[in-house]
This record gives C-alpha cells, sequence and structure tokens, in this order.
C-alpha cells in the first residue's frame, strides 16, 4: 500500500499494520522514516 488519505476501515487496518511491522525500525533508517509517515497516516 502506498502511503495516501486513509478513507476505509480496510484501509485503516492495512496501515496499522504497516505501522506494527515497522516498530522494530532502527534509529535513522528508511524504515523509521515510513514508520513517522505511517504513523502520521493513522
Amino acid at each position: 500500500m502506498k502511503p495516501k488519505i486513509l478513507k476505509t476501515e480496510a484501509e485503516y487496518s492495512t496501515a496499522l499494520a504497516k505501522v506494527e511491522s515497522l516498530m522494530d525500525a532502527n534509529p535513522g533508517s528508511k524504515q523509521e522514516e515510513e514508520l513517522e509517515l505511517w504513523s502520521l497516516l493513522v
């Protein structure tokens, strides 16, 4: 899923799963940047 405005419950669930998968990201990594973006969207 590409980052976007979440409009449905299904999109929210998918985005939340993405956040959960990135929770162990190393500081300063690309994954940490993704985590920050997805966290804002959720």
